[in-house]
């Protein structure tokens, strides 16, 4: 239990002082954040492609791939949310190509270790809830409002 907050305190202050080092990226796009159980993948490639149907420079961090503007590939990190900083360092590659939109999948995991902090969601998007998972988070009664509010940050 120790080892676990010990672990999710450093992601915490990883996560803030990459959002100063990087130069608070989050705060020059509008970050969509994608959570659910199932589909967040999905999801988050469909608004992203959405976005880039309306002629807005994209950004896109999710399980499957990551893109900044026109430039896409695929994630081959094991992540869904990258640790030691890199979110806050893509946010701020999206920034330097112009992206006005960055959509970010977010994972249960990625929330209980601070991953998702200070990158300030202008929208949120839930996909579903299921009991995958909920073991990690003490059970259903302490997921369900883990992913609901996983925006405010």
């Amino acid at each position: 239990m120790l080892k676990q907050r010990l672990k999710n305190l450093k992601h915490f202050l990883i996560a803030f002082c990459a959002y100063w080092y990087y130069g608070r990226p989050a705060r020059k796009l509008i970050v969509v954040g994608v959570t659910g159980t199932k589909g967040k993948s999905t999801t988050a490639r469909f608004i992203a492609s959405a976005l880039q149907g309306g002629r807005y420079k994209v950004g896109l961090l999710s399980t499957v791939e990551f893109q900044v503007a026109d430039k896409r590939w695929l994630n081959d990190k094991k992540m869904t949310m990258l640790g030691l900083g890199q979110i806050q360092k893509m946010l701020r590659d999206m920034v330097v190509a112009g992206c006005q939109y960055a959509v970010v999948e977010t994972s249960s995991e990625g929330i209980l270790q601070y991953r998702h902090f200070c990158l300030h969601y202008d929208i949120s998007v839930f996909t579903n809830l299921g009991t995958e998972h909920s073991e990690r988070h003490g059970g259903l009664k302490i997921y369900k409002p883990i992913k609901a509010n996983y925006s405010r940050n």
